[in-house]
């Protein structure tokens, strides 16, 4: 017996520290989150609401936290890697049609301002949805860490950062059929 197979018995042959069990190279890890196309957001949100749903580029993009929800998404090491902000308006439209909330009795709730908590429980779990388009494969997992109401609580000026930052960013208007509209962006770290 050698002194290398001695020290490392439980090893296989096709088990190498380069390699893995598989005997397969293991996928490229990348250092960037992937940046969804407007179809990529249309897709999902319509598969998740069951609903038609638009998304064209947006004619004016979100640079303020002022009436917004933003989800932050963070990756294993708890960095942000991407957030997803929508006007307020725009997310109790989505909470609506994931609750199958009549669209007459959402716009007696938008009136009110800030999302009520059933709105803002649905339009989270909306956005821990959306982490989907954020992860591939060979790029890091990110998972929705936080969610803000900027109504009833700022995001910390990190976040808002963000939102007038030069990063990689889709600026898209969202049309939920029999919901209405309103604008969304996402926004991931650079490479």
């Amino acid at each position: 017996m050698t002194p290398l197979a001695a020290a490392a018995p439980h090893r296989a042959y096709s088990e190498s520290p380069r390699l893995g069990r598989t005997g397969r190279r293991p996928a490229r890890i990348t250092r960037s989150t992937p940046l969804p196309a407007a179809p990529q957001v249309r897709d999902l949100l319509a598969e998740t609401l069951a609903r038609d749903v638009e998304a064209v580029a947006a004619a004016d993009p979100l640079r303020t936290a002022g009436s917004t929800v933003i989800g932050v998404y963070t990756d294993d090491e708890y960095r942000t890697a991407a957030i997803v902000a929508m006007e307020a308006p725009l997310a109790a439209r989505i909470a609506a049609a994931f609750a199958l909330i009549a669209p007459r009795r959402i716009e007696e709730r938008i009136a009110g301002g800030a999302l009520w908590v059933d709105q803002f429980e649905d339009v989270s779990e909306v956005l821990n949805i959306l982490a989907a388009m954020l992860n591939a494969d060979g790029a890091p997992h990110v998972r929705l860490s936080t969610v803000y109401d900027a109504l009833r609580t700022f995001p910390p000026m990190d976040v808002v950062a963000w939102l007038s930052s030069y990063l990689p960013r889709v600026d898209v208007d969202v049309t939920v059929k029999g919901y209405g509209s309103g604008t969304m962006t996402v926004i991931v770290a650079g490479a």
